[in-house]
């Protein structure tokens, strides 16, 4: 999201806004094609006004664009097992999107070994100058 809107706060809520937008009507879908229509307009409603997503949508986490991505890949697996359709293309866009959920994981692991590593050698260098 912030490469696209080169460090602009207000371009950042907008994007994570559309994608939460765009996340209830994956939701809708996923229920209309299960459920039915009445039960997908209720899951829809209720998916637009949960506080979580509300409360992620306004902050500068990257949870909004997880809780996407997983929905969407819930939507086209979903797709994938109804229809039968094991083309390449459609299964490569499944699986893609499955596996995108794994770098979200990985940024935050070797930022957390980063921030590890740099407080070890902050606090190793502390304890050098009182001994």
């Amino acid at each position: 999201v912030y490469s696209v809107s080169e460090n602009s706060i207000l371009l950042a809520r907008i994007l994570k806004a559309l994608i939460s937008a765009y996340t209830c009507l994956v939701v809708f879908n996923i229920t209309l094609r299960n459920f039915g229509e009445s039960t997908a307009k209720i899951a829809a409603i209720i998916t637009m006004l949960y506080p979580n997503l509300v409360y992620y949508c306004g902050l500068h986490l990257k949870e909004t664009e997880m809780i996407f991505l997983t929905i969407l890949f819930i939507d086209r697996a979903d797709q994938v097992i109804k229809t039968k359709n094991l083309s390449p293309v459609f299964l490569g866009l499944t699986v893609g999107i499955g596996v995108s959920l794994f770098f979200f994981r990985l940024e935050r692991t070797m930022d957390s070994e980063k921030n590890h590593i740099s407080k070890l050698s902050r606090n190793s260098g502390t304890n050098m100058k009182t001994s």
